[in-house]
């Protein structure tokens, strides 16, 4: 079941997700995200989906998680997502 943008923002956060609305926009628009050796629950596929639920999200970076092809597959529906930085991932 996929969730509400409160309940995906709850979700990011418990896995060091920041997610930023900046002065002027009414939803979520930032997200960044940072593996660390300490993470005892990183970010995995299975928790791309709150992504979507962030609709008006434009801004998306991710650092170091073990995130696949098919994990990121999802955001390509996401239309106001115009800067995606994905670095340090196994992708092809």
């Amino acid at each position: 079941p996929q969730s509400s943008p409160r309940t995906a923002v709850a979700a990011l956060k418990r896995k060091r997700v920041f997610v930023v609305t900046q002065p002027g926009k009414s939803a979520p628009n930032w997200c960044r995200g940072s593996a660390s050796k300490s993470d005892k629950s990183p970010l995995t596929d299975a928790d791309m989906e709150h992504f979507q639920q962030l609709d008006k999200l434009e801004l998306l970076c991710l650092g170091g998680y073990r995130i696949s092809d098919a994990g990121i597959r999802p955001l390509a529906a996401m239309i106001h997502l115009t800067n995606l930085e994905l670095t340090q991932m196994p992708l092809t």
